[in-house]
């Protein structure tokens, strides 16, 4: 969904026409708004501002609205993880296994699908038995990883 489209939703879910949903023309003129709403013309963030404002529209929810495919991905994450933290409870490597072909095939950004498959390697790694023999380029990895973040 684009921020046009949103706008729009939201115009129309107040029943306003685009000449009430801009305050007469004060925050930008008509015809400016109506190529917004049909994605020909892009809005600055300072009327975008004003817009929400003014049309007592909370920010948060509508950019929430707007990154609803970043929900998705969030929850996609959330869900690998939790099935991951439960398969290595269980002492479930086949488990822990199974789930990288699936998140190599997710919808997630290729960093996401590093990231989440790093960790069930890295759960796979924590799993072994004195006597299997470590991977020394994975736990570099993996402490690189961690000593990296901010």
């Amino acid at each position: 969904m684009t921020i046009g489209e949103l706008l729009k939703e939201y115009r129309i879910s107040q029943r306003k026409n685009q000449k009430e949903f801009i305050n007469n023309g004060k925050i930008v003129s008509q015809s400016y708004y109506s190529k917004v709403e049909k994605n020909i013309n892009s809005i600055t963030v300072d009327n975008l501002l004003y817009l929400l404002h003014y049309n007592n529209i909370p920010i948060w929810e509508f950019f929430s609205h707007l990154n609803q495919n970043d929900d998705i991905k969030k929850q996609e994450i959330e869900n690998f993880e939790k099935t991951m933290l439960a398969a290595f409870y269980d002492n479930n490597k086949e488990k822990i296994k199974s789930l990288k072909p699936l998140i190599k095939e997710s919808n997630l950004s290729e960093k996401n699908k590093e990231e989440e498959i790093l960790q069930l390697e890295a759960l796979l790694e924590s799993m072994k038995t004195p006597d299997e023999k470590s991977n020394t380029e994975l736990r570099n990895k993996i402490k690189d990883k961690i000593f990296s973040i901010p």
